[in-house]
């Protein structure tokens, strides 16, 4: 984890640290365009490098672990509604939970792995599509199982196996920790859940998280 946190941190630093001095080597003969378009770049870094810090901090916060009874359909639209400024044009959210699933579960922890999931949904959306939300209890089994279905780009078979790494990410653009996935995965573990991953090129793809009944 370390190395990987190192490894994060030193890319964001090393693109600032050439720009700067590129800048300072070049500020009198440069066009004011090429160093409004470095110091462009050098914010992009220091926001990347701001996200990693704070999905780190937020992930190692020591608090009382406190499960509570919550229905399900309101902790998914509550936790959609956080992003929903955010969410672009021509992405669909849609969520399909009936009203009478209950889960114990503490309910920050609970939403942010729902949220990292459905952010990565969207993310996976280059242009229109959607991401839906079902659910559904297995009675027999003693559990309920959630659904997030999204219409993106897909995930390529030999990357499957390691998207809930920490630092693992396929995104070029820069946008992604590599964090989000890992931290939904250990919340979910700590829940005695599990999640599971189908995905298909061109398709899109499914995360489904199986969380157990418990008593309420």
């Amino acid at each position: 984890m370390a190395s990987g946190i190192a490894h994060q941190l030193n890319n964001p630093l090393s693109n600032i640290y050439t720009s700067c001095q590129i800048l300072l080597e070049e500020i009198e003969e440069s066009d004011v365009n090429v160093v409004r378009e470095m110091l462009q770049q050098i914010g992009s870094e220091v926001e990347r490098a701001k996200s990693l810090v704070h999905s780190l901090l937020e992930f190692s916060k020591k608090r009382e672990f406190e499960k509570e009874p919550h229905t399900l359909k309101t902790l998914v639209e509550e936790t959609i509604g956080f992003i929903k400024g955010d969410v672009p044009a021509k992405v669909g959210i849609r969520s399909e939970i009936p009203e009478d699933i209950f889960i114990c579960v503490d309910k920050q922890r609970f939403q942010q792995a729902i949220l990292n999931i459905i952010t990565n949904a969207i993310d996976a959306i280059p242009d229109e599509g959607e991401v839906r939300i079902e659910a559904e209890e297995d009675l027999s089994q003693k559990t309920v199982e959630i659904r997030n279905q999204d219409t993106g780009l897909g995930i390529e078979q030999e990357n499957l196996k390691r998207i809930f790494e920490p630092f693992f990410t396929t995104k070029k653009d820069k946008k992604g920790t590599g964090l989000g996935l890992f931290v939904a995965n250990e919340i979910i573990k700590e829940h005695e859940g599990v999640i599971d991953v189908e995905s298909e090129l061109g398709i899109g793809t499914t995360f489904k998280i199986r969380l157990p009944i418990k008593e309420i």
